[in-house]
């Protein structure tokens, strides 16, 4: 194999992937160009979309463009990436609503965008209450925590999804009480605290500013940079 070649041919598509979305995905997507190409080069490119994390992002593009009929798996896949964001959206209702229940101060970060996208999970931030007494609270809820670290707890939502053990999905859950990697805090949060808004889904987020501060460090020391990062920024 020759990997010079390989690389070219990444960043060649990386590239037409850009060009195909535009800046707004969805609403600047160019619905000509998806139709001059071939349904080989749409699959390529699939598998592309999915290893940047915008496969969800390139089917809604498609399925814009009508070409995604064409396509039978592809087609299928829509589908049930439509019903993982479905429950994606109605696993963050279910926590904002647990939250503001409990009496705990929080944010949503690198969770929800104005554009169809799949993140790998639902962050939290939290403020003013240790994660351990938040997980038992969450316990009593019927959530069931699987996973914690230094500064955060990662919990099945089984009001939306029931089945455990499973994969790690979408709907699922990270609370943090630090803006964190591992043991490692690259931002102070309380810089974040009062600079946040409400989203039009009805939850706080934090404002663009921060969450480019937090994508641009989070993603420098996980040593990766997807397509995803390139259109949350």
């Amino acid at each position: 194999m020759n990997i010079n070649n390989k690389h070219e041919d990444l960043e060649s598509d990386n590239i037409l992937l850009i060009r195909i979305l535009g800046l707004k995905p969805l609403e600047t997507t160019d619905l000509d160009l998806i139709n001059e190409l071939s349904e080989r080069k749409l699959r390529k490119l699939y598998w592309y979309a999915k290893i940047n994390k915008i496969s969800f992002t390139y089917l809604k593009a498609l399925e814009k463009a009508g070409v995604l009929k064409e396509i039978p798996e592809l087609e299928k896949e829509l589908e049930i990436q439509e019903r993982i964001y479905e429950k994606h959206l109605r696993s963050i209702e279910i926590i904002r609503d647990i939250l503001t229940d409990l009496g705990i101060d929080h944010v949503f970060i690198k969770t929800i965008y104005d554009f169809p996208i799949l993140p790998s999970d639902i962050d939290v931030l939290i403020y003013g209450k240790t994660l351990e007494n938040i997980a038992l609270d969450l316990i009593k809820r019927g959530l069931r925590v699987f996973d914690k670290g230094p500064h955060f707890i990662s919990i099945y939502n089984t009001v939306v999804d029931s089945s455990t053990p499973r994969p790690k999905m979408s709907y699922d859950v990270d609370i943090y009480d630090e803006i964190s990697l591992g043991y490692f805090k690259y931002i102070d949060k309380s810089l974040c605290s009062s600079d946040r808004y409400k989203h039009p889904r009805g939850v706080e987020v934090l404002s663009a500013e921060c969450e480019l501060l937090i994508h641009i460090n989070h993603s420098l020391f996980e040593h990766l940079f997807t397509l995803s990062h390139l259109y949350i920024l």
